[in-house]
């Protein structure tokens, strides 16, 4: 019987590379897509009724499409783990669809034919990436230091952390306050690089994220380590 193969991750990596593309195009699609949040979409119940309230439309409605797109996304991602050897495909097909938006949106913008609809639909691809991101992050926890695309557990852990890490004794195991800091800090830096640019280029920005996580695939083998090339996770 062959011996099962094992796969250590640069969890460090994979951290940094996931939180910064949530952070990125949450407030990509926030800024350009009405509001809309793309990564943690429970958001956007709260921006739905404040829209209604404050200033109701027909494009309101539009937002709550999110939660049906993203929950379908992330099926897709459990079907991917259940029938591929390689369930990092989750993750390449996230940089395809959020590659492939982004370039679509700056052919319209260049040709001048960029309209709420087509905002709308390349809204919803990047919302089916980030479910992705999401169902590949609660299948294979151990990938990451913690959540990449919802920042308030982490929040409240490096809150209990800090506080745990005051009160220790000499002689006391310290809570590790990095991790989770690495985590939120990647989230906000991608936060800054996608609203300073979609407010500048309109959603074509989200090309950056894209080619940083195509770049990453296409390099994988230098930041992964693999005891045996014959299986594993991240291919």
């Amino acid at each position: 019987m062959m011996g099962k193969v094992e796969t250590k991750i640069n969890v460090g990596l994979m951290s940094w590379l996931l939180s910064f593309v949530a952070g990125y195009a949450d407030t990509a699609t926030f800024i350009c897509a009405n509001r809309l949040f793309s990564a943690h979409v429970t958001g956007n119940f709260v921006v739905f009724v404040y829209s209604m309230l404050a200033n109701p439309h027909s494009s309101v409605w539009l937002n709550l499409f999110a939660f049906p797109v993203f929950i379908i996304a992330v099926a897709v991602s459990s079907s991917i783990v259940s029938y591929s050897k390689f369930p990092g495909k989750v993750l390449r097909l996230e940089a395809i669809l959020i590659l492939a938006a982004g370039a679509i949106a700056a052919i319209l913008r260049l040709t001048n034919v960029e309209n709420i609809s087509f905002i709308f639909l390349l809204a919803m691809i990047i919302v089916f990436a980030m479910g992705l991101q999401n169902g590949f992050g609660k299948l294979y926890p151990y990938t990451t230091y913690s959540a990449t695309t919802i920042m308030t557990g982490n929040v409240t852990q490096i809150t209990l952390d800090l506080m745990r890490y005051i009160k220790a004794r000499p002689g006391d195991a310290k809570p590790n306050l990095k991790r989770q800091g690495f985590i939120i800090s990647s989230f906000f830096i991608g936060c800054l690089a996608g609203g300073s640019l979609s407010y500048f280029i309109g959603l074509s920005a989200v090309i950056l994220p894209g080619l940083i996580l195509i770049y990453f695939w296409m390099e994988r083998k230098r930041f992964i380590l693999l005891n045996e090339n014959k299986s594993g996770m991240i291919r």
